[in-house]
């Protein structure tokens, strides 16, 4: 097949697909592979479970709204040993839901997700390089667990592929998956879209199975990447670790030639479904009718359904609804996610511009647990944060509201969205995050006034949404600048700048994305 095509302008945006791409039918199957199911399980009090969607992976087949037959695999969250409620569990999903559940043992899901994926491998891909301290960082046994969980995938693949079904893999939890198919489906037809960031060459090099990951990336037929940046790291890489050369032609078409294959590259912006969202927004309006104890927004109180409010909780009801100006913030208790220097910023800002110590409030909410798996140096960097929240309000009492989630659900954070007149993010570095977009959205959709999004420059969304103010996070002034900025900002230029960012939400969908 000949390469893929994309045209990148200065926004990353891609502006075409592959031109071999045929539009795909209702009898093609996709089998998606990916960490997650992406459901939720749980079980009922009478010995049933309860089982349903969960929208907010974004790879279920009604969000990504693919014409296609979808077979899913990959695990479930919920923890089941078992073995006669394994197969009853198996045979539930693969039946109504068309999922493949796979279960791994816990020193197995130890090693594989904590160890090396989280562990390991994160830190790299997000430019962090290891550092030798008493103890080698990559472990022998953790990688056998890496290779021996991808080869169990690779195997519930096989269970369920015929001939002309399109495999479709998920992250860097599965980078050995295009391999490890390979070697029993030599036909195979397999793209793999790389959410997390893909780091500069000489980051890459320092990973100690770096050319083991490479060759089976280009296992795959096609590689999907979310920014032209990350995109030319993995050449980079090809070029000084491999030998490999890319062909560039006019027009942008781009592709590897690997033992006599050839691999197609896209960039490949990711979105969200503004149907579905929607839908969520018109549900949770229809639950709350007539009732109106939660006041969103300073500027039009918003009634909240009774579970939503009971999540959220009467300390963040009161912030939100207290007439104050809300800068908010919903990340996860992970280092990488900067809320530290978050704070810090905030602290500097109090200290150094006096008028804002009064009606202006800075609602941080942080959520423990990612994909439901507990993060495991959350409780550090909580700590962290606490004394730094309370050093400040010390300080300048009620300026800063802090609380941690053990879990956020979906209404609960769009109901945040409403009471939060800007949303800054200070990640250190990140791929796909797709909360700034549901934020422009579900406020242009309740008819609220456009928010302000103070994004890090090291996000992947601040890349494509030209209408937020992108910000250093390591630099202390610069970003108590920018929040300045944005708080001073007139609300034509809001509404300006928010419209600028609602027209890509609105063109680079989800379904967009799954499309191409």
């Amino acid at each position: 097949p000949s390469s893929t095509r994309f045209s990148c302008g200065m926004n990353d945006e891609p502006m075409a697909s592959g031109p071999d791409a045929s539009a795909l039918a209702a009898s093609d199957t996709v089998i998606i592979v990916a960490y997650h199911l992406p459901i939720i399980i749980t079980r009922t009090a009478g010995g049933g479970y309860n089982v349903e969607w969960d929208d907010d992976r974004g790879l279920n087949r009604d969000g990504m709204n693919l014409p296609t037959q979808c077979i899913y695999i990959g695990c479930i969250d919920m923890e089941v040993t078992d073995e006669a409620e394994q197969e009853s569990i198996e045979r539930l999903l693969l039946e109504n839901y068309s999922c493949v559940v796979l279960f791994l043992e816990p020193e197995l899901k130890a090693a594989y997700y904590h160890g090396f994926c989280r562990g390991y491998l994160t830190p790299i891909l997000h430019n962090q390089m290891h550092q030798h301290r008493g103890v080698d960082p990559f472990q022998e046994g953790e990688w056998r667990a890496y290779c021996t969980v991808n080869r169990l995938f690779a195997a519930k693949v096989m269970e369920v592929y015929s001939p002309g079904h399109m495999i479709w893999v998920h992250d860097y939890h599965l980078m050995l998956l295009p391999s490890c198919i390979l070697r029993k489906l030599r036909s195979a037809k397999i793209g793999l879209f790389i959410h997390a960031p893909f780091p500069a060459s000489d980051l890459w090099g320092s990973v100690a199975v770096r050319t083991e990951l490479l060759r089976s990336l280009l296992n795959a037929d096609l590689l999907g990447f979310l920014l032209f940046e990350y995109t030319r790291n993995f050449l980079s890489c090809c070029k000084r670790m491999l030998g490999l050369e890319y062909e560039f032609h006019k027009g942008g078409y781009l592709g590897v030639e690997y033992e006599g294959r050839h691999v197609m590259l896209q960039v490949a912006t990711f979105g969200i479904s503004p149907p579905k969202l929607e839908a969520r927004l018109a549900a949770m309006s229809h639950a709350a009718s007539g009732r109106a104890a939660f006041h969103g927004h300073a500027h039009a109180p918003l009634a909240a359904p009774t579970d939503c409010a009971a999540e959220l909780g009467s300390a963040i009801a009161q912030v939100c609804s207290s007439g104050r100006v809300v800068v908010g913030g919903v990340d996860y208790l992970d280092r990488l996610k900067g809320v530290a220097p978050k704070m810090l910023a905030w602290e500097a800002l109090l200290r150094d511009y006096p008028h804002y110590r009064n009606g202006h409030v800075l609602l941080q909410v942080c959520v423990g647990a990612r994909n439901k798996i507990h993060i495991q140096e959350a409780g550090q960097v909580e700590a962290e944060i606490t004394r730094i929240v309370e050093r400040i309000s010390a300080a300048y009492p009620g300026t800063v509201h802090f609380e941690v989630r053990s879990s956020l659900s979906p209404a609960a954070r769009l109901q945040l969205w409403a009471g939060m007149g800007m949303l800054v993010g200070t990640q250190l570095r990140e791929a796909v995050n797709v909360w700034p977009l549901e934020y422009v959205y579900s406020r242009h959709l309740r008819g609220l006034p456009a928010g302000v999004l103070v994004l890090s420059e090291f996000s992947g969304f601040a890349r494509v949404l030209n209408g937020g103010l992108r910000v250093n996070p390591n630099s202390q002034k610069e970003l108590v600048e920018a929040l300045d900025t944005a708080l001073r900002m007139a609300p034509a230029e809001r509404l300006a700048r928010g419209l600028k960012d609602l027209a890509h939400i609105q063109r680079c969908t989800l379904e967009e994305f799954a499309n191409r």
